[in-house]
């Protein structure tokens, strides 16, 4: 229990330091992102309801306006946008850590339980591509550019992510997961817009050199995409 309550604590007093997502939400259907903090600036991009945006400290506020790093197009941006124009992903309920054990955590609150678990990175299952013969340095996993180390072997990979809602149960697929590795199972931020059943999982994983945010939307039990962004 004593170790419980001090993973509790701990992950609490990270939770208020770390970055957030916040997703566009306004009555028009999209926002202007402006080169600066006024009206009269270069509108630079157009994002529309829903597009998730990335706020690394709620101190980057300058008077109402926010500001934000996104992807779109493929492409990582920033700019400002007028804060109440997003809704921070915070704003929906919580389904907070219960246990947590090596490889299983488990979150849950009232009807809801979401468990994460994670396993050992097995070699034999993926395809690692290093810089050259002899080298230690990994470049690639299974032909991708891979997230949470940076240029070691990942040591673990998400297993799955599992949502039941009463008798209802959600699973991710493993294209969730892809080249995400060393996730931090019990830092995990849930959040359930119970009025549109959309849920929200954000993690922030490392190994201590590779960290990354991502966030998984899942709407009406159906996984739809995921966000990523990276921590320097």
């Amino acid at each position: 229990m004593k170790a419980l309550s001090l993973l509790l604590l701990t992950f609490l007093l990270t939770r208020s330091a770390r970055a957030q997502f916040w997703i566009v939400s306004d009555k028009d259907g999209f926002v202007n992102v402006r080169d600066s903090a006024n009206t009269r600036s270069r509108v630079k991009d157009t994002l529309y309801n829903g597009h998730f945006i990335f706020v690394f400290r709620f101190e980057e506020q300058v008077g109402s306006w926010m500001k934000i790093e996104y992807s779109h197009h493929g492409k990582d941006r920033e700019g400002y946008v007028y804060h109440d124009r997003l809704i921070p992903i915070a704003h929906y309920d919580s389904i907070p850590l219960r246990k947590s054990s090596d490889n299983i955590a488990t979150y849950s609150r009232d009807s809801v339980r979401v468990i994460v678990t994670q396993q050992k990175f097995d070699k034999t299952k993926h395809r690692l591509t290093f810089a050259d013969a002899g080298s230690a340095q990994l470049v690639e996993i299974d032909g991708e550019q891979y997230l949470g180390t940076d240029g070691e072997v990942p040591k673990r990979e998400y297993k799955s992510i599992e949502i039941f809602v009463g008798n209802r149960r959600i699973s991710l697929p493993r294209a969730a997961f892809a080249n995400l590795f060393e996730p931090t199972i019990y830092n995990t931020e849930i959040r359930y817009n119970r009025a549109e059943d959309i849920f929200y999982i954000h993690a922030e994983n490392s190994d201590g050199a590779g960290a990354y945010d991502v966030i998984w939307r899942i709407v009406k039990g159906v996984y739809t995409d995921r966000d990523i962004e990276l921590d320097f």
